[in-house]
């Protein structure tokens, strides 16, 4: 597919696409984190453009116009897929070039193509290009203004293929495409092929999406004054192809190293055995994921991403034993991963002796699970036999794979020793249901997004605001300046209805730095509302969640707003609690103590955080007897933040 000699390492790919575009005018910009502080409602950083999302809406002013990054990115979603084939991944690194309201289709398309031509060295007669069916001006860049391909070479294809959108709601766009024409596969019938077709004749290497649209809760497409550019590709789909390895990144320098130190540990041979390839895959994409997402300030837990953790962990944990490895070998893994890619991401060469040991504490306690999910299932194999039942229940099943990492395959080859089958259906029922949760997770994650996206679209073209009080006071009289009903704005929300409310001045408290917002009640001459959450949706805009309870609501009325003034108060306290708290641990424990995430409301606080082992007895009286101490000398905290209208303000510790 290239017409020079030669293959490019994954270090000069990575380069040669930044230099190229500094070239271009483009600022470079370190991969952003794993976790994005700017965006909460998401687990993982999963799309190369996702930490610019504030640029492209204006919620934020961005470092320059034109950007150029290798993100790193996070797929939770693919993890059971990983090892079935060789190119599936969770963690990859996305090359990318982002335009923020400067340059347009024109350029993009026409340094894409350089880049992969001549930098890249890319047989241009072996590229084509797809655009959507309505994007005239792409096609015309591509056939007519730059004569880059022939018509017959650029394909027209629908939304399905060729229009980029996070939701129904936000920002979207057309998008264009460029793909490698490999030729009729042998052994497909022939058709009317298209890159459409998931034949196996086309390898798609680049991708150009043109955010040029504000898409409404009723359809409509409504463009943006200023258009966006995000174009990019993953390395390791660009590294196949330019190490001649196509079809299967483990062959890629970005994988060799690892897949050599599992040959090494295992004495297998990758290629040589279909089931031992599986495993290999699974343990060299799991070890080098979890080291990143270490490095990221991730521990294994069973919740949130603490639990995706664990679950890469033990699920190369699983197969390496298939392996043969010992525990203590993925460990191993992850010094070899920080010594490769250390050169690229520095954060890895700072968390090297966290990441081997935290990965070892978990291979250790995967053996004593391991051990418990035995007895479990010979239990289960006894009462089953006890019964004269002839299989193992869904229920068993399904725990053993979801609480021990038992594939079901495993309790099945352990069931049929045993003269007994698994229920199967029962499992697969069970399975779905979770996956459903997962789905709806995804879904709200979605709705977040479309939620600031639509408000930062009013704050931009309706200037829409609000002022912040509460700082001064618990009770404000203001102004309705926006209602909104299912995801559109209504001039007017009866009793018994959800509605979003947005006055011009409030003093409700949004949510953030893991405070939950106020609560309380908004009240006009024709009605009443109950607020049960405040959220900031855009800067300066401040929307609270409530319930018509009495009468109506109307745009433009004016307003009483008033805080629970007691859950406001024990908000606070607890607020400052985790102030105190975080000091002490770490004056305590030392700086290896880090915060991993909080909830703050009346009732109590949650205060997480990283070290590398579990506190003794003796430290969590000293951490409980020196945080009262604080509390008692009731001290003030000069240190002074801003208000969100740019004041200053004191805090007390409450």
């Amino acid at each position: 597919m290239r017409k020079e000699e030669g293959k490019l390492d994954s270090a000069t790919i990575r380069e040669r696409f930044i230099s190229f575009f500094e070239e271009k005018g483009h600022t470079r910009m370190p991969s952003w984190p794993l976790i994005l502080k700017d965006d909460p409602s998401v687990l993982f950083t999963s799309a190369g453009m996702q930490p610019l999302v504030p640029y492209f809406l204006g919620k934020k002013q961005p470092p320059a116009k034109r950007i150029v990054a290798v993100q790193k990115v996070f797929r939770a979603t693919d993890i059971d897929e990983v090892g079935k084939d060789a190119y599936h991944q969770t963690f990859f690194e996305m090359l990318g070039n982002f335009s923020i309201g400067d340059y347009g289709k024109k350029e993009a398309i026409e340094w894409g193509w350089e880049l992969l031509t001549k930098v890249f060295g890319f047989d241009g007669s072996k590229l084509v290009a797809t655009v959507h069916t309505s994007d005239d001006e792409a096609y015309d860049i591509w056939t007519k203004t730059l004569k880059l391909l022939p018509p017959e070479k650029v394909f027209r294809l629908g939304d399905a293929n060729n229009f980029w959108a996070p939701g129904p709601t936000g920002l979207c766009g057309p998008d264009s495409e460029v793909f490698i024409d490999n030729g009729p596969q042998p052994g497909v019938p022939e058709h009317d092929c298209s890159p459409a077709d998931d034949c196996g004749r086309w390898l798609e290497i680049w991708n150009f999406v043109f955010q040029q649209y504000d898409r409404k809760a009723d359809g409509t497409l409504v463009p943006l004054p200023k258009k966006n550019i995000d174009t990019g590709a993953g390395l390791e789909r660009i590294a196949q192809v330019l190490q001649g390895v196509s079809g299967d990144t483990y062959r890629t320098d970005l994988f060799q190293p690892l897949v050599k130190k599992i040959e090494s540990l295992s004495g297998k041979k990758y290629g040589d055995d279909r089931a031992s390839d599986v495993s290999i895959r699974i343990v060299a994409e799991h070890s080098r994921a979890a080291c990143f997402l270490i490095a990221d300030g991730i521990s294994p837990s069973n919740e949130f991403r603490g639990y995706v953790l664990r679950r890469l962990v033990r699920r190369a944990a699983m197969h390496g034993r298939r392996l043969g490895l010992k525990t203590g070998s993925l460990s191993q893994l992850g010094g070899e991963v920080v010594k490769t890619m250390q050169r690229h991401y520095h954060e890895l060469t700072s968390a090297r002796d966290r990441i081997t040991q935290v990965i070892l504490e978990e291979e250790e306690k995967f053996e004593r699970t391991l051990a418990q999910g035995l007895t479990m299932i010979n239990e289960a194999i006894a009462r089953a036999t006890a019964q004269r039942q002839r299989w193992i229940d869904a229920d068993t099943a399904f725990r053993l794979s979801d609480t021990y990492g038992f594939p079901l395959e495993m309790t099945k080859e352990i069931a049929t020793a045993a003269g007994l089958s698994v229920d199967e259906r029962g499992f697969r029922e069970l399975l779905e249901g979770q996956r459903s949760r997962s789905r709806a997770t995804a879904k709200f994650t979605q709705d977040a997004m479309r939620f600031g996206q639509f408000y930062a679209g009013l704050r931009e073209n309706e200037k829409l605001r609000s002022e912040f009080t509460g700082y001064d006071e618990l009770q404000t009289d203001g102004t309705i300046v926006s209602l909104v009903l299912g995801g559109s704005r209504v001039e007017a929300a009866h009793e018994g209805t959800d509605v979003e409310i947005v006055l011009d001045r409030t003093p409700f408290y949004p949510e953030g730095g893991g405070q939950v917002g106020d609560r309380g009640t908004i009240t006009t001459d024709e009605g009443r509302a109950m607020v049960a959450d405040t959220q900031t949706a855009a800067p300066g805009v401040i929307v609270m969640s409530a319930k018509v309870v009495d009468g109506v609501l109307r745009v433009r009325s004016r307003a009483h707003a008033a805080v629970d003034e007691e859950a406001r108060r024990d908000t606070m306290r607890n607020h400052t609690a985790t102030h105190l708290l975080h000091a002490t641990l770490r004056n305590i424990l030392g700086e290896d103590v880090h915060q991993a995430g909080s909830l703050v409301h009346a009732p109590n606080l949650r205060f997480d955080f990283t070290f590398g082992r579990a506190l003794t007895p003796d430290e969590l009286r000293r951490v409980e007897d020196e945080v009262n101490r604080a509390i008692l000398a009731n001290a003030v905290d000069r240190r002074r933040r801003p208000s969100p209208r740019g004041r200053d303000r004191s805090r007390r510790a409450a």
